[in-house]
């Protein structure tokens, strides 16, 4: 079976208390994966069929702290000061994704945590950079203004990727997206998130997983997600 959830008004908390002093003693492993669960959710509500402009906004401010603070707290847990910026940007990436949803990247993550046993944040890491080419040419605006937020230059008339995009390959917003998706890929590989291989994931299961978070989520997450597109 797939993997299912559970939501309603009953889920939403009335208030919050956010205290980084709680995560000091959090282990490598779980500081990256959850700030990297945390960055899946800005980026997909900013990917969202159903994002708009405030989403965007809290998602991008999220988007910038933790891509800036993510590896010195890895290199310095003890940092309360960053700590502090991780856990803010999980707060504005909650905001946005209560209005934004999340998108084709969790409804994947979903499937992988339910029949390989991955950790929800390290799945999430992993479908983010798929998120960002499938959405690189529908939303080329909103790529650009998360590669603004990483810091990455985004331009039409940059030379190709070497691995993804053939030579010669005239650019555009397409290319935008491989460049974001390959910075997040270099990210995970400096914060300890593993690959699907590395995680024992087989070659021959990606289409029934692909399947399974098509069926998951198809009319909540994903159908809005992928409205402008053919999949």
């Amino acid at each position: 079976s797939t993997a299912g959830g559970a939501g309603g008004p009953e889920f939403f908390a009335s208030a919050g208390i956010l205290d980084p002093l709680l995560t000091v003693g959090l282990p490598r492993s779980v500081t990256a994966s959850t700030a990297m669960d945390a960055f899946a959710h800005a980026v997909e509500s900013m990917l969202s069929g159903k994002s708009n402009p405030t989403c965007r906004l809290f998602a991008g401010e999220a988007v910038r702290l933790i891509a800036g603070n993510l590896e010195a707290v890895l290199s310095n847990g003890q940092d309360v000061s960053r700590r502090q910026h991780l856990m803010y940007a999980a707060y504005l990436a909650a905001m946005s994704v209560n209005d934004g949803s999340c998108s084709l990247g969790h409804s994947i993550a979903h499937v992988l945590g339910a029949h390989y046993h991955i950790p929800h944040g390290a799945a999430c890491a992993i479908t983010v950079p798929m998120t960002i080419e499938f959405f690189a040419s529908i939303f080329p605006e909103r790529i650009r203004a998360l590669g603004e937020s990483m810091g990455i230059a985004t331009d039409e008339a940059a030379g190709p990727q070497e691995h993804t995009l053939a030579p010669g390959a005239p650019p555009g917003p397409q290319e935008n997206g491989i460049r974001i998706a390959d910075a997040v890929r270099a990210m995970n590989r400096r914060t300890g998130i593993p690959t699907l291989s590395q995680l024992g994931v087989p070659r021959d299961d990606l289409p029934d997983i692909a399947r399974q978070a098509w069926e998951e989520n198809k009319h909540t997450m994903l159908q809005p997600a992928v409205m402008c597109r053919t999949v």
